[in-house]
């Protein structure tokens, strides 16, 4: 009896110290539970980051696939590009459509080289002027277009002041004389017609012989002839008579009437 008193003592003794040490257990070791509740609290990390990463792989590679389809697009349009430049290098350039092309002009006279110059078919007097060096010192430019369109084989002639000056005296004189000229005819006409006409139906031998190239025999075979057959109806009757025909009319026609 004793002795199963004292097992019962001992059990409960051991029991006590059981709690015991588990209380102390737990007081001198809070942070176990912790870590525990750490590492579930990491894992549940790690999940989510493992999900995050597999939706961002997921992600990059749809922005990858469009990244592809981009490039691809790209690569095409460099082809087009390429095959369109391909062409061009083959003769469809828009500058062959162009209506310019290269022509020759001779610049000569007073500019700095005179020389025959290859330019541009719309080129102007100016650029060939310039072409040529410019203008000398004594060139006259007044009267030069320089906004001219040049035509091939053109000669283009600058002329010095002193060259312009004798030009244009000589084009004044001409001018004149070509004046002279017309007054000087005007006034013949005007002197052969303002002549007193010589009837030849009732002109005597002495007025007859006052016609140029009326001689004494002419007159008298006018007078014959007019006694023979009447009146002279038109001028050009006289030539009816022997000696007088067209020559001879032509010279007396403006002196004579009827």
């Amino acid at each position: 009896m004793h002795m199963k008193r004292e097992k019962i003592i001992t059990a409960c003794i051991v029991v006590v110290m059981i709690i015991i040490a588990g209380i102390s257990y737990f007081k001198l070791f809070p942070g176990k539970s912790v870590k525990n509740d750490e590492k579930s609290s990491s894992f549940d990390t790690f999940s989510a980051d493992y999900s995050d990463l597999n939706a961002s792989e997921g992600g990059s590679e749809t922005v990858n696939q469009g990244d592809n389809k981009d490039s691809d697009n790209q690569k095409t349009n460099s082809y087009t590009d390429s095959s369109y430049e391909g062409n061009a290098s083959s003769g469809f350039k828009e500058s062959d459509y162009s209506t310019s092309y290269n022509i020759k002009v001779y610049v000569c006279g007073a500019v700095v080289y005179p020389d025959v110059y290859e330019l541009s078919s719309d080129s102007r007097i100016g650029d060939a002027i310039n072409a040529a060096g410019g203008f000398k010192k004594n060139a006259h430019k007044k009267t030069i277009n320089l906004a001219e369109v040049v035509t091939d084989g053109q000669e283009i002639r600058i002329l010095t002041r002193k060259q312009f000056k004798k030009q244009k005296k000589e084009i004044e004189e001409a001018s004149e004389s070509s004046d002279i000229t017309e007054e000087s005819t005007g006034t013949s006409a005007n002197s052969s017609s303002s002549v007193d006409k010589i009837n030849i139906n009732t002109a005597d031998k002495a007025e007859l012989t006052n016609i140029p190239g009326i001689g004494d025999a002419k007159a008298d075979a006018i007078i014959s002839y007019r006694d023979t057959n009447g009146k002279f109806n038109t001028i050009e009757d006289i030539m009816n008579i022997t000696g007088i025909k067209d020559g001879v009319f032509n010279s007396i026609k403006d002196y004579i009437c009827v």
